[in-house]
């Protein structure tokens, strides 16, 4: 295991390399994963690169004894879950910018500049990353390197929507800070939703919506 990666990634990292190894719903289990940890990530600070770059490391540890035509079909439902996973934490992210707007509450300006900033860079990095990671894999013939980094690519167009809507909801979100105070006039201060990295993790987990609160 990649002892540089930081704890929750090496966390997703074991996690991956169980799931894969299990062969039981791969693609939807990565998901879950995914998409929890993805919330997990931004709320200690950490980037969602990372996730996805863990994530790879540990399908790759995972299928290293497989067959060739088994460890690709592992490596596909693994990229299936991390772009599902990726696109729900984006949705989630979307979601809840827009029900905190709705109620006229705003999250913190540095959770929602990490927010931005880190949509935008796994929209721009996530098929390099993935395919990056796949060629670490020893005994890989350059045809199912190929094709394993075409159904990365694929997976990267499905999820760019998404990606970009979250970052269109955080920009147009307005910011819980002193500059906002100072702008608002005689307005009523807008209520802080508060952390938007906590929300997200409720959301996908179940728990719901909790901005109804005054």
């Amino acid at each position: 295991m990649n002892q540089n990666a930081s704890q929750s990634d090496r966390s997703v990292q074991a996690a991956v390399e169980e799931i894969v190894r299990s062969g039981v719903g791969v693609a939807d289990r990565v998901a879950g994963l995914i998409g929890r940890a993805a919330a997990q990530a931004q709320d200690a600070g950490e980037d969602l690169v990372d996730v996805a770059r863990g994530a790879v490391t540990g399908a790759v540890d995972a299928v290293k004894t497989e067959e060739g035509s088994d460890r690709a079909d592992l490596l596909k439902e693994v990229i299936q879950g991390l772009g599902q996973g990726f696109s729900n934490a984006a949705l989630t992210a979307r979601l809840a910018v827009e029900e905190a707007r709705s109620h006229g509450k705003a999250f913190a300006e540095t959770d929602l500049q990490k927010m931005r900033a880190d949509l935008e860079t796994l929209s721009r990095l996530y098929a390099e990353t993935i395919s990056d990671g796949v060629k670490k894999l020893s005994a890989t013939s350059s045809e199912e390197l190929s094709r394993l980094s075409e159904h990365a690519s694929a997976a990267a167009d499905r999820l760019r929507p998404a990606l970009s809507a979250a970052v269109e909801a955080v920009r147009e979100h307005p910011v819980d800070s002193a500059t906002t105070a100072a702008h608002a006039g005689s307005e009523a201060v807008r209520k802080s939703a508060g952390s938007l990295f906590t929300l997200m993790g409720e959301f996908l987990s179940g728990v719901g919506d909790r901005l109804n609160r005054s």
